[in-house]
């Protein structure tokens, strides 16, 4: 019971603490035929990888951006930071691990303590030297691609770019026919 207690629901787990500067940097030129590259830079904490609305919710605006200034056309390509997914290894985590003042490993402790019964085969299966970080990433690859492409997928649609969407840290990657991971 109180491994399923306070969890992060579906709804952003999400306060508007500031988004930083937004950072997005064009090269090329839109309008021409060739297209233009933008690179993002996004300020993220670990609320913002707590569910896929949050994750989504937080990367929006620097699309809205890019698109208010005009850079965005069906030849554009957006890159984002590499390992920018990774982090969807907490997501729909007790709220408990997104608190600012939990260290790293207190979050990944409490983490393995509230899936004890996903995070075990995954550790027997483990061949890593570190055993423990291999089994959180194995134990929740469902999570992190569902979210990854679902979000990442429907910006590139939404907005109508190409995107270049850093990585995320997997076991076993594949891509299928129709492109998704």
């Amino acid at each position: 019971i109180w491994s399923r207690t306070g969890r992060v629901g579906e709804l952003p787990f999400y306060t508007s603490d500031g988004m930083g500067n937004i950072t997005t940097t064009s090269f090329g030129d839109a309008t021409k035929a060739d297209g233009n590259i933008i690179g993002m830079q996004p300020f993220l904490t670990a609320k913002d990888y707590a569910n896929e609305a949050s994750f989504l919710q937080r990367l929006k605006p620097y699309m809205e951006t890019a698109r208010e200034k005009g850079w965005l056309t069906k030849t554009t390509i957006v890159v984002f930071p590499e390992y920018i997914g990774s982090w969807l290894v907490a997501a729909n985590e007790k709220e408990k691990v997104y608190d600012p003042a939990l260290s790293i490993t207190d979050a990944l402790t409490l983490q393995v303590t509230s899936n004890l019964f996903r995070f075990l085969p995954a550790y027997f299966n483990s061949s890593s030297a570190d055993k423990t970080r291999e089994a959180l990433f194995r134990m929740k690859q469902p999570e992190i691609v569902k979210i990854y492409q679902a979000v990442f997928g429907g910006l590139a649609k939404e907005y109508n770019v190409t995107i270049v969407a850093g990585s995320a840290v997997l076991a076993e990657p594949s891509v299928s026919k129709d492109g998704a991971i």
